[in-house]
């Protein structure tokens, strides 16, 4: 009876490692739109179906590519198992970067060789380039809504707890000026669609409250 308990424990183990499931929870970059001023994290949250020991962790970045490498030990104890990361980047130049998550999972105890089953995924994103021109107040005292975004032509822009007129400001990527308009009501329709495709900065100021900034993306 006893021999038959052991050898019906080692095959729901071996069973249980054979079925490891790994479940990307989260894997995001905050904030979710960085600007070259930011300082950008990458947060992952990677569920495992039983206990799950760190073995070893890194961090590559090679250009605009930025791998997280990742290995996990997988115990014996049948619970829900999510492992929490937080990687600060810092500040990056402005383009397009991708994320690869390269994880490994073995069953072996201190060591990832030889490797065991493996899981990948990968994100973009960019970062934008915080034009010179548009340094301004970032105060709540007004608070404005630009909608929709990303848009097509036409944009409106609303003032919420202020009625006064302002005025509007749009920079693009590169910090030049290609629209101007001193006078706006607290709720308009702005004609964009002169702009072409891209990410723009847009400036808008009040006329008795500290100016705001607002990224939008032209289709």
């Amino acid at each position: 009876m006893k021999t038959l308990f052991i050898i019906t424990a080692v095959c729901f183990v071996s069973l249980f490692k054979g079925q490891n499931v790994q479940n990307f929870h989260n894997f995001t970059i905050t904030p979710s739109s960085p600007t070259t001023t930011d300082n950008i994290k990458i947060i992952t949250e990677v569920g495992f179906s039983s206990n799950a020991n760190a073995q070893s962790i890194a961090t590559v970045q090679v250009g605009n590519v930025i791998n997280l490498n990742r290995c996990y030990s997988m115990g014996m104890l049948t619970i829900y198992d999510i492992k929490r990361d937080t990687v600060n980047v810092g500040l990056l130049p402005a383009g397009v970067y991708t994320v690869n998550y390269n994880g490994v999972v073995t069953n072996l105890n201190n060591t990832c060789s030889p490797p065991g089953q493996t899981f990948t995924s990968s994100i973009t994103f960019t970062v934008l380039s915080t034009p010179s021109g548009i340094k301004e107040n970032n105060s709540d005292a007004v608070l404005v809504s630009a909608y929709p975004n990303p848009l097509s032509d036409d944009l409106w822009i609303e003032l919420k707890n202020n009625s006064d007129d302002f005025g509007l400001k749009v920079y693009d990527n590169l910090g030049n000026l290609v629209y101007e308009e001193a006078n706006h009501y607290s709720s308009e329709r702005i004609d964009l669609s002169s702009l072409a495709t891209g990410v723009y900065h847009l400036k808008v100021l009040p006329k008795n409250s500290p100016s705001k900034r607002i990224i939008v993306v032209k289709l």
